[in-house]
């Protein structure tokens, strides 16, 4: 069934838990869902059956703070690949490495005070990167947003937290800054205009 809000993989209640390394495909409508002290990692989302007011992964208001997304792909989901919602939306997620393709959405970080970095986002429907200021009484304003890649992308509050972003305006152009997306290869093309262009963030980037 759809299962609105629920999440094939949604442990709402428990303690500190990794979701690493499971594939979820072919499924109603939201992926998985963050519990309170969740990690999620290395994690494949793809192909959703039904749209709605969900995502291929989402964190609530209340697990957001608490809760970590890296090293992880959505794709071909009718719904946002990944979303923090709630009215308010929630604060403090931390998410980097990650890549949405082929979404209705892509990104759509509500809230306030997130830290955003290394994410990949372009065919997708709508917008590949979306902070917005509503949702949230102070407006996204102290979000941390650096080293991403997008061709459409709806930042509200461009502020000194905010860096080493790169947006091509077009799926087109970004696809051809990289290896070979067709064959799933998202890894920067020779000569593309993402290598050294981001900021080392400590703890967080990865050395090559």
């Amino acid at each position: 069934g759809r299962s609105y809000g629920r999440g094939v993989l949604g442990p709402k209640k428990t303690g500190f838990i990794v979701l690493r390394r499971n594939t979820i495909s072919h499924y109603g409508t939201t992926g998985t869902i963050t519990g309170n002290r969740l990690l999620t990692e290395w994690n494949h989302i793809h192909d959703a059956f039904y749209g709605g007011d969900s995502a291929g992964h989402q964190m609530s208001t209340m697990t957001a703070r608490t809760a970590m997304t890296r090293f992880g792909w959505v794709r071909n989901t009718p719904v946002n690949g990944v979303r923090t919602d709630g009215d308010p939306a929630g604060e403090y997620h931390i998410i980097h490495h990650m890549l949405a393709y082929n979404n209705n959405r892509g990104f759509r970080l509500k809230g306030n005070h997130h830290h955003i970095y290394h994410l990949m986002g372009f065919g997708n429907f709508g917008v590949d990167l979306s902070v917005p200021s509503y949702k949230h009484p102070e407006g996204n304003a102290d979000s941390i947003i650096k080293n991403n890649a997008t061709a459409k992308r709806e930042i509200s509050n461009l502020n000194k937290f905010n860096s080493n972003n790169y947006s091509s305006k077009k799926k087109e152009v970004l696809r051809s800054h990289l290896r070979d997306p067709n064959r799933l290869d998202f890894r920067p093309a020779r000569d593309s205009v993402l290598i050294d262009n981001g900021t080392v963030i400590s703890e967080i980037s990865i050395p090559h």
